[in-house]
């Protein structure tokens, strides 16, 4: 849709009522097929082919979202944004929406790589030396709210776990180095936890393919005979069925803590931290961002040395994070991001009545049905599994209705200011 359609259109009504969204899917690899993924009942008609890994809402090139204009019609929403930068609220002209929410469905059988999100400077550096492969400048801080049980692994096992974990899988000590041994082992090592990890991790993602399918295979069979399979023997041998034993990645099984989120708690992954989700369904929300630097299990581009070097060593286990009840009755999941805040209307049926605040905000509906109207009831929106709408700033009070759904909530402004 042109301009020139826009400016025929009332603009008092388009900047002062909700507009509904639609979002894009991203066919990954690591996605679930068909009617499997929680995306396939979020979208209308026949299913797209191949894999539903991700559902988009944002202006992100990679996957802009359709907006409903009051006259039908529909245009992507950055091209909305640039005609009625005041949609943007207090962030002002020049500034596109700061957020991409996300729906994720991942196969249990693929995963997703082992990856790290670059934090501002390094994301200039890389954008600035190899923008084919990191095509923006930002950072990518991201929080997952868990809709089944999502495993990922995050950060590193301490020194004391990785002993143990050397004492349960000795097959690794053949690819370390007897130093490297001796400090994992040793009670009264001088070397900081965080160097031990740095060390340990780039032996292992820099080791041969051969000899890590060495390693590998020969862990496989020896607990295939006892009939024993702990939780690392469960994951490597799912993975090793798509990616080969020789992926660099199945080693990071032992160094990362495996970490099981359950739905009603919420993770946030900052910058430069090691992480992969394995399995599950899942809401995310994170900066505009596509930066993604990866290291293993994965056929994207892999970027190791990089990785090794970006990333922070003193992150263990992470800190799950509890959800605060707002006056409005959505629950607010605390993160130090400076480009979003996300809250959500818990599953059930009711009545809520929300303000528009001083910036823009998305709301995505999952459930059975769901309307939005302003208080005055002229004009409502209807929202069934996976709709979403466009929350204009400063537009009014809405009242939403919900049966069976869930409602999730992002605005454009930094946490600690909310509706």
């Amino acid at each position: 849709m042109n301009s020139s359609t826009i400016s025929d259109i009332n603009e008092s009504r388009l900047l002062k009522r909700a507009l509904r969204l639609t979002g894009k899917v991203q066919a990954y690899q690591w996605g679930k097929i068909g009617e499997a993924s929680r995306i396939a009942t979020m979208l209308r008609g026949a299913l797209p082919e191949g894999r539903l890994a991700e559902y988009w809402l944002g202006g992100h090139p990679k996957g802009c979202s359709d907006v409903e204009l009051p006259d039908g019609a529909s245009i992507p929403l950055n091209s909305l944004l640039a005609r009625y930068p005041e949609l943007l609220g207090d962030r002002g002209m020049g500034a596109g929406l700061p957020f991409i929410l996300k729906v994720l469905s991942i196969d249990p059988a693929v995963g997703l790589s082992i990856q790290a999100h670059p934090d501002s400077d390094w994301a200039q550096r890389l954008h600035f030396s190899d923008p084919l492969n990191y095509p923006d400048a930002s950072h990518k801080p991201e929080i997952g709210i868990p809709l089944t049980p999502v495993t990922l692994l995050y950060g590193f096992r301490s020194v004391l776990e990785l002993r143990e974990s050397l004492a349960m899988f000795p097959e690794l000590g053949v690819i370390l180095s007897p130093t490297l041994l001796h400090e994992i082992e040793s009670k009264t090592s001088t070397s900081s936890q965080e160097d031990i990890r740095r060390e340990l991790y780039a032996t292992l993602l820099n080791t041969p393919r051969v000899a890590v399918e060495e390693v590998v295979r020969i862990i496989i069979a020896r607990f295939a005979a006892t009939g024993h399979r702990p939780v690392e023997i469960e994951v490597i041998d799912r993975l090793r069925r798509c990616y080969g034993d020789g992926d660099v990645g199945l080693l990071a099984v032992f160094v990362m803590n495996l970490v099981t989120v359950l739905p009603g708690k919420a993770i946030f992954i900052g910058p430069n931290i090691p992480h992969a989700y394995l399995e599950g369904d899942l809401i995310e929300c994170m900066a505009c961002s596509d930066n993604v630097v990866r290291a293993g299990l994965t056929p994207k581009f892999k970027d190791v040395e990089t990785l090794l070097e970006m990333l922070d060593y003193s992150v263990g286990m992470p800190a799950l994070i509890e959800p605060q009840e707002l006056d409005d009755g959505f629950f607010l999941i605390p993160a130090d991001v400076r480009e979003f805040q996300i809250s959500l209307l818990p599953y059930g049926s009711g009545v809520t009545t929300i303000e528009s605040g001083k910036d823009v905000a998305i709301l995505l509906c999952l459930g059975a049905h769901a309307t939005i109207g302003m208080i005055d009831g002229k004009e409502e929106i209807d929202l069934i599994d996976g709709g979403a709408i466009l929350l204009p700033p400063r537009s009014g009070r809405y009242e939403i209705k919900r049966t069976n759904a869930a409602i999730y909530r992002v605005v454009a402004e930094e946490h600690g200011s909310h509706f």
